[in-house]
């Protein structure tokens, strides 16, 4: 009796890649321009971010994308730029938020962000905002009251499928 051998066999399992992003921004510290004790007109909010990846697939090109600050020249620079399945990366912004007049008499500054990349095949990966997956009780909101400080976070933003986190 020889050995018998079978001819070769293979498989293929198709495999669903899950491009995300999650972000919570936060207040780092406020610094009180004016020594006045309050949160006001003038005084410096400084956000930091943080970026995890749910998903099962690296995401590169890593940013934070956050319209008032970008419109008021604020940078936000993140410590890595791709980031693994499960990992987290911090990122900062360069300088302090200045809060307006306009945003004391409002009691807030609502300010949203979105992290955003890229998968394995070149597609966009953003996080929901404030206009995406999230409803407008999952955005972040800092309350600027004149009795309190630091500002109070009322909500961090979660970019999770309409998941919201509350603090």
């Amino acid at each position: 009796g020889g050995t018998v051998n079978s001819g070769p066999s293979d498989t293929s399992t198709p495999l669903t890649t899950v491009p995300a992003l999650h972000v919570v921004k936060a207040v780092d510290r406020v610094d009180d321009v004016n020594g006045s004790g309050l949160t006001d007109a003038g005084d410096l909010v400084w956000y930091t971010f943080v970026i995890t990846n749910p998903g099962n697939v690296t995401i590169d090109g890593l940013s934070i994308s956050d319209p008032l600050l970008n419109a008021t020249g604020v940078s936000v620079t993140c410590a890595a730029t791709s980031i693994a399945p499960g990992d987290t990366v911090t990122c900062a912004a360069d300088k302090g938020f200045v809060v307006t007049s306009a945003q004391v008499a409002a009691g807030q500054v609502v300010n949203v962000a979105t992290a955003v990349g890229q998968s394995p095949t070149a597609d966009p990966v953003t996080s929901p905002s404030r206009n995406g997956a999230c409803s407008s009780e999952s955005f972040s909101r800092f309350w600027v009251r004149a009795t309190m400080r630091p500002m109070m976070i009322e909500k961090i933003i979660v970019v999770a499928p309409t998941t919201a986190v509350p603090m």
